[in-house]
């Protein structure tokens, strides 16, 4: 069943506000209000985290493990216990109205949308496209050190997965593509790391958002 209550966990907490009764910590797939985060493929199947950060995979949605779905009209709150400078997470079916805020206190530090993520990430289908090449795992360097996201989106939901966020900025996408110069003040610089199956390096000091 999906849950909206409160969620505690090592150094972060998350809240929801507004979210509908089949939105919140969900498992598995519900037609026309979410769908899993595709982590992989395996042959021509796409496959699927079986937990958090940098789980095992599975081709059976029914092992799927649980993500984290907005919906249309919610905001989910991962609040931090220490300031954070960077997050990866799989950003599933990637909508252009998707959206990542992040605070420090009550202060905006920056915003990423999902049309920026379309725009770096390779192979990348449609908007909304829940098969492969819909998702892709992305690092996100703050500008500055953040200790709130808030996920929200102006449409069907926001799907994400395998969260971690880091005291430290990632220097692993510094490898990969360069920063995506942001077409509005104040957003994040942006730079992917990996899409569908290729493997994220572990950071120092790293701890999963469960």
């Amino acid at each position: 069943m999906p849950s909206q209550s409160a969620v505690a966990g090592f150094g972060h907490s998350i809240a929801f506000d507004g979210t509908a009764s089949n939105q919140g910590v969900v498992q598995g797939a519900l037609f026309t209000f979410r769908a899993i985060p595709i982590a992989g493929e395996s042959g021509t199947d796409p496959t699927f985290l079986t937990g958090n950060y940098q789980s095992s995979q599975t081709t059976d949605p029914a092992e799927a493990g649980n993500y984290i779905s907005t919906g249309k009209l919610g905001n989910i709150a991962i609040s931090f216990d220490l300031d954070q400078l960077s997050l990866t997470l799989l950003w599933g079916s990637i909508d252009t109205t998707n959206v990542l805020d992040f605070y420090e206190g009550a202060g905006l530090v920056g915003s990423v949308a999902g049309v920026q993520i379309q725009a770096i990430t390779p192979g990348f289908v449609s908007d909304g496209y829940q098969g492969i090449g819909g998702s892709s795992y992305v690092t996100l360097n703050a500008p500055g050190p953040f200790n709130k996201v808030v996920a929200r989106s102006g449409v069907l939901s926001f799907e994400l997965a395998g969260l971690a966020a880091s005291t430290m900025p990632s220097d692993i996408a510094s490898t990969a593509l360069p920063p995506i110069d942001a077409p509005e003040p104040g957003s994040i610089a942006l730079l992917a790391i990996a899409v569908l199956g290729l493997g994220l390096a572990r950071y120092s000091r790293t701890h999963p958002v469960a």
